[in-house]
């Protein structure tokens, strides 16, 4: 894989710092990125490496930043890996690694980052991957479902709440009243979002059980 050109500046410099031979192949010059990107002796280094690295990043590369940033707590290499992991084209990894990130809050923040930029630029993928996951996730158990949606809480509280069908609306309305979950500020302004996406959808049950609910919960007029 060519990552960078053998005379670069950028990999002389890791070259020379790694004891390299002029020259390397391009699987080798892969390992010396890798390698670069995953030390934590230089900063300057390794978030370097990220970078050249992200220039030709494939899908197999994902673990190899996430790991890159677990290891270093710098806003330089977050950003670098952010950027790296925005430009690799494998949307549906990188969700998968999103709702498995329970490890590290870093990572975890980095690669919903990611999913934001690219809803905000319009790759709405980024809702149906979601939706897939959750409901293999939940494997039709509406209460699971639920549980799998409050955990993908960075985009679920945010304005990115319109993957639901109305099916999954209609179970999480009724699995809030099920387990008596109280009506905050928050959960009622994120129902109203709901009714307003149901109702551009033109979903028939959904606005009026949210309604209800928004009513139920908030003690005052639905709207």
């Amino acid at each position: 894989m060519e990552i960078v050109d053998d005379d670069s500046p950028e990999l002389s410099g890791l070259r020379s710092q790694t004891g390299a031979e002029p020259g390397i192949g391009g699987v080798q010059r892969e390992r010396l990125l890798i390698a670069a990107a995953t030390q934590t002796e230089d900063i300057v280094r390794q978030v370097r490496a990220v970078r050249l690295l992200a220039a030709h990043a494939e899908p197999r590369h994902i673990p190899v930043l996430l790991q890159a940033l677990s290891l270093t707590v710098d806003n330089r290499l977050y950003s670098a890996v952010v950027g790296a992991l925005y430009r690799v084209d494998a949307l549906p990894q990188i969700v998968e690694a999103f709702f498995n990130a329970h490890y590290d809050p870093r990572v975890r923040k980095a690669l919903h980052q990611v999913l934001r930029i690219k809803l905000e630029n319009g790759d709405t993928r980024v809702l149906d991957l979601a939706a897939e996951h959750l409901t293999e996730e939940a494997d039709g158990d509406p209460r699971a479902l639920a549980e799998a949606i409050m955990q993908f809480n960075p985009l679920a509280t945010s304005r990115y709440v319109e993957f639901f069908p109305e099916r999954d609306l209609l179970d999480l309305v009724w699995i809030i009243r099920r387990r008596n979950i109280p009506g905050t500020p928050a959960l009622i302004a994120w129902l109203e979002r709901l009714r307003r996406y149901a109702r551009e959808r033109g979903f028939e049950e959904a606005p009026h059980l949210l309604s209800e609910e928004i009513e139920r919960l908030s003690g005052g007029h639905s709207g």
